[in-house]
């Protein structure tokens, strides 16, 4: 692989050259795209791989969202910026694990990616699967992929939809609409990575 261009963050520049692969995912305000099996199985299995890994830096967040209510149950979760509005947050290592999501969903300009851990919580009593707070990523249209690494009984509540966490699946909507995430029970984490971009 070779190294990310400043071109490339900015949507001056292509993420590849390769005519075979999907042209860009094209997502209406409003809509839900669900993509099972959305990487090659070799794809997917390397990003498992990273993301699993010792190696891999994760960062403890107090809160999940930033609209998380002080009255809240004290939700936290593990993560890691790999890339926020034109600058890189960690070691190129691990952004190009992303490649192969981003050749397929051909962003114009990257805003944010993120990869995030929830823990489970369900062992202790009382407890299973937990939605956190709705939320917008940012207060402005733009489009979103939720790519999951791990199946889980965690989910993705998009209004009144609950869209499961299946490893390997991409979700593609307006991440600037209310949305929420959750825990899960019946792994030890619930992985995925989010993508925001135009």
């Amino acid at each position: 692989m070779v190294d990310v261009t400043k071109e490339q963050m900015q949507g001056k520049e292509p993420w590849h050259t390769d005519d075979r692969l999907d042209k860009h995912i094209q997502i209406k305000t409003g809509e839900v795209v669900i993509i099972d099996d959305f990487l090659e199985p070799e794809h997917h299995k390397e990003i498992k791989d990273v993301l699993g890994s010792k190696i891999f830096p994760w960062y403890f967040n107090p809160v999940v969202t930033a609209d998380q209510a002080p009255s809240d149950p004290p939700y936290m979760l593990l993560g890691n910026l790999l890339y926020n509005q034109s600058s890189m947050h960690t070691d190129q290592t691990f952004f190009k694990v992303c490649y192969p999501l981003l050749d397929k969903i051909q962003p114009r300009a990257l805003i944010r990616v993120k990869v995030n851990m929830f823990i489970n919580v369900g062992s202790q009593p009382g407890r299973g699967v937990e939605e956190h707070a709705i939320h917008n990523d940012y207060p402005w249209p733009h489009r979103g992929c939720l790519y999951h690494i791990n199946s889980n009984d965690g989910y993705t509540r998009l209004g009144d939809r609950k869209i499961e966490s299946v490893a390997n699946r991409a979700v593609m909507f307006d991440p600037g609409l209310k949305h929420a995430s959750t825990s899960c029970s019946d792994k030890q984490q619930r992985l995925n990575i989010q993508i925001n971009y135009f």
